[in-house]
């Protein structure tokens, strides 16, 4: 449970909290497990390497506030207020953020494995290399979010709005995505040796998705051959292809 001391404070708004912290001479890690904090107004607070495991942050308002390497594994913060909150490198395994507004928050190296997001705000969000593996993304708002890098294998993201989203890099193997105009075009794919394959995959939007695979095919094939192998980049892209085409059904459709 939380510690009594911590959860009187915090429960008086962000101010306040923060300038406890600064003030006391209490070095121990923040402990906030199971805390109630639902519709609590934290603005800019500092939270940074709390243990929030399992609280309850529903309708909070977290604007900006600080939550470097906190744990919130298994937090319910749904409909919560986090819009420019810092969460680089915390823990947000299985926990839910559905409908919350993160727009601008950094979630760089999150550990987001298993949360949901579903109709999440996070437009603008640094997603940088976060680990987003059986994520519930779908409805989210990813609009110009960076996701570059992100592990996405298995995440679902039905209905979400990757519109000018960096995707470079990400590992989308499984995941389950709805068919956006455009998407994969938006994409670079290119060799370790800088050849460009943009013509390529320009080609490949009027193909049926038994055609799409059998081109991969074909072109690994050649790769092989001619003694070079492709880049991560160019087989990432062409796995996201892949689970995009494959996503509703098995039947082949145009896209």
């Amino acid at each position: 449970m939380a510690n009594p001391i911590h959860l009187a404070w915090v429960k008086q708004g962000g101010d306040k909290w923060n300038h406890w912290r600064r003030e006391t001479s209490d070095s121990r890690q923040v402990d906030l497990v199971k805390a109630d904090l639902r519709a609590g107004v934290l603005i800019h607070a500092n939270l940074r390497n709390a243990d929030l495991r399992r609280s309850v942050l529903r309708v909070a308002v977290l604007l900006g506030a600080d939550l470097r390497y906190a744990d919130l594994s298994g937090t319910d913060a749904r409909f919560a207020i986090l819009c420019q909150a810092q969460l680089r490198k915390a823990k947000l395994f299985k926990g839910t953020f559905s409908e919350a507004d993160m727009r601008g928050a950094d979630l760089t190296e999150a550990d987001a494995r298993g949360a949901k997001f579903r109709k999440a705000k996070l437009r603008g969000a640094t997603i940088l290399g976060a680990d987003l593996r059986g994520a519930d993304l779908r409805s989210a708002d990813l609009t110009n979010a960076d996701l570059c890098n992100t592990d996405l294998q298995g995440a679902d993201l039905r209905d979400a709005d990757l519109t000018n989203a960096d995707l470079n890099l990400a590992n989308w193997r499984g995941a389950k995505l709805s068919h956006q105009p455009g998407l994969l075009r938006r994409v670079d794919y290119h060799t370790e040796e800088g050849t460009n394959r943009q013509g390529l995959a320009r080609q490949w939007t009027c193909l049926t998705r038994r055609q799409i695979a059998r081109t991969w095919a074909q072109e690994r094939m050649k790769l092989a051959r001619g003694g070079g192998q492709p880049s991560r980049p160019f087989l990432g892209r062409l796995e996201l292809w892949l689970a995009l085409l494959f996503s509703d059904s098995g039947k082949s459709r145009r896209v």
